[in-house]
Parts: C-alpha cells; structure tokens; sequence
C-alpha cells in the first residue's frame, strides 16, 4: 500500500545525498525515443538491519512519434545492491527479464513484454534492497541518518518532467516528532501502518537532473 493514497498534498522540497543515478532508455538504429515522466514515487522502508527496501513507480508518457519504450535502465543508490532482489512490472505484468546494465553504471536493465507505445502511458514499478544505507549520525549523539537521491533520466530523451513525490518509512517505534531533517525541512511527516515517514515533495521536478 502506498502512503500517497492516504496523505494531505505535499509542499515543499528535499535535499538527499547525490549518487551516480540513471534511468535511460537506449536508442538504437532508426529509434526514436522521447518521453514525458509526469509523476515519479519513491518509498524508502528502513529496515533493522540497516538496508532499505526502495520501491519506485514511474508513469511514462511516450511521444506520439517516440519507438514503443521496452528497456528500462533504472540507477541504484550504491552498487552493492542486491540483483536477486529486484522485482518489475509494467501496468501490472511482470518484467520478462532483469539483470545488469550493460548501457547504465550501477544500474539494471528491465526488459518489458508489453511495451509503452506512441502517444501511450504506462507506469513501471520497481522494487529492490539495497544493504547499509542507514548509518551513525556524526552531528547528533544517539541518532542514525539516511541519506538518498531518487534515481533521474537521460535529458536527451526527456520531454518534460512532472511531480515528485518521496516517503521515507522509519522503523516501527519511531514517532514522527523524532524525526529530524537537515538542510531542507520535510514537506511533511506522519503516522502510516505504525511507522513514522517523512515526506518530501517537488512539483517542478525535470525528472533529468539529481535531485539534491
């Protein structure tokens, strides 16, 4: 379930630690491809051993003259991510093959059966686990920090990007007065399914560019 569903709208924006993130889709011969990202979601579910669970769903909408989009390349936070972990599907049909990048760094290569058409929209949901990402904070005793960067597109084949939207889910326990931000306040916080999340919000998103 996502938190999206049962929040207020979102305000304001978030500062996250930039990694060497990509999403592309590869062009090749005689291929054209342009696409819109209208709306990216990204929850982040902390877990007790200091990993993450990452799920993302994009809507992409595809040009009216762009190639049917069938290969996502999708950047990882870090590159010890776990491939045996990542699930796909497009619209609700399962991805028919994912492994390495070979066009991407640090990413993988998510090959669909039911292609994105001309002039279509379709949203890919994404989910993987990523180890030690949550770590020591160096700034307040007692306290761990996490620190992400949503993963961004080639700018040559992005016609326009769209709203963003990120929630970050604490471990249970955690009440959404201890959360704490730094650099950029939360656009908001709250209680979902007994967990703390911060929430953070760009409207003006390019969808082409890290999102610090």
């Amino acid at each position: 379930m996502s938190i999206f569903r049962n929040t207020i709208p979102l305000l304001s924006a978030l500062a996250l630690l930039t990694s060497m993130l990509f999403v592309g889709l590869r062009p090749t011969l005689a291929q054209t491809y342009v696409f819109a990202v209208p709306a990216t979601r990204m929850q982040v579910f902390v877990q007790t051993d200091g990993s993450a669970r990452i799920v993302y769903d994009f809507t992409f909408a595809n040009a009216s003259y762009g190639s049917p989009l069938d290969i996502f390349d999708i950047g990882m936070p870090t590159d010890d991510y776990r491939l045996s972990s990542v699930s796909a599907s497009l619209d609700g049909v399962p991805a028919r093959r994912i492994g390495e990048s070979s066009y991407v760094d640090q990413a993988v290569e998510i090959e669909v059966s039911n292609p994105i058409g001309s002039g279509e929209t379709g949203t890919l949901h994404v989910e993987f686990n990523v180890p030690d990402l949550v770590y020591q904070d160096v700034t307040r005793e007692g306290y761990a920090s996490l620190q992400i960067t949503p993963t961004w597109f080639d700018s040559d084949l992005v016609s326009r990007g769209g709203d963003l939207d990120i929630a970050i889910h604490m471990l249970p326990g955690i009440t959404p007065d201890e959360v704490l931000s730094q650099q950029v306040a939360f656009s908001d916080k709250a209680l979902f399914n007994e967990r703390a999340v911060a929430l953070f919000h760009k409207s003006d998103w390019s969808a082409a560019s890290a999102y610090r």
